[in-house]
């Protein structure tokens, strides 16, 4: 049985693989990638769902990822 989430975590090792090589020309961009293609790079995430969304579809999995060095950490109390 296949993961219902198979395609984002490819997803998300295309981002892992070529984050590198982006942070040259695309650091605090964020990036959207469906089914294991690069559709943009994008000023804010807002402008990448949105593109996301008029592309695929609000119900399509697509994987939106801030270009950066290291991962925010975000802590809630």
């Amino acid at each position: 049985m296949r993961d219902k989430h198979s395609g984002l975590k490819a997803d998300f090792q295309v981002f892992e693989s070529h984050r590198k090589e982006w942070l040259q020309e695309h650091e605090g961009k964020y990036v959207v990638i469906h089914d294991g293609e690069v559709v943009g790079f994008f000023d804010d995430y807002t402008a990448g769902l949105r593109t996301g969304i008029a592309t695929f579809g609000a119900a399509s999995e697509f994987l939106i990822q801030q270009v950066c060095v290291e991962e925010p950490v975000f802590v809630i109390y």
